[in-house]
């Protein structure tokens, strides 16, 4: 499995371009049931949204959590980490949580 140095590395290496969409749950009919049960269920609270386009589904896709909305037709990327620049936060492996339920 590919090693991260950072957040910013790990998105980057998954994500071909991104657009901020911080309204996705106003908008979204029924988000949750888009929602990965393990960030669904999790303690950390989504604090920034993004429209992503993804060079292909793999298990980096999967490691930070993107996932596919079909009301929308569109890949987005939940963001938990707050506070600091994404070139300063360890990268996440949103299967962990998952394995850990």
């Amino acid at each position: 499995m590919t090693e991260f140095n950072n957040y910013a590395e790990q998105v980057n290496s998954a994500v071909n371009g991104m657009v901020a969409y911080n309204n996705y749950t106003e908008v979204s009919r029924d988000f949750t049931e888009y929602l990965p049960k393990n960030i669904l269920n999790s303690q950390d609270e989504v604090v920034e949204w993004f429209v992503v386009s993804i060079y292909g589904e793999s298990k980096t896709t999967e490691q930070l959590g993107i996932f596919y909305d079909e009301f929308l037709n569109l890949y987005i990327l939940p963001v938990m980490t707050w506070g600091v620049s994404w070139e300063q936060a360890a990268p996440v492996n949103m299967l962990e949580n998952e394995e850990n339920e």
